[in-house]
């Protein structure tokens, strides 16, 4: 869930902090990832529903990531068995979160 812990002054309190604002900053891409996840989810069943009414026999593939800041959902139509393919429609949708936070900043005098 996205909350105060996720505050400009959360992250300005650990400006001087690296470690504990990537920390942060991880439990911030999970919290973003977990959200989308229902929100993406959601809208590949009601587009595979649309599809589905239109005639064609999706299946939802079980994907599996063990990366908690990615996510990727596949629906399939079988060829048949007299085809030398093994999908006639195929549905890949991936997508991964991440996220920066800039403590201090800089100018482009700072690097000449």
């Amino acid at each position: 869930m996205i909350d105060e812990r996720f505050s400009a002054a959360a992250f300005a309190a650990l400006a001087d902090d690296p470690k504990r604002a990537r920390a942060l900053l991880g439990e911030l891409d999970a919290a973003i990832a977990k959200e989308m996840n229902v929100h993406v989810e959601t809208a590949l069943h009601e587009i595979a529903e649309r599809l589905r009414a239109l005639g064609h026999d999706l299946l939802q593939e079980q994907v599996n990531s063990a990366d908690p800041y990615s996510r990727r959902l596949a629906l399939h139509e079988p060829a048949g068995d007299d085809s030398e393919h093994e999908h006639r429609l195929r549905i890949h949708f991936d997508f991964e979160t991440s996220s920066g936070y800039l403590a201090h900043p800089f100018y482009e005098d700072d690097y000449d």
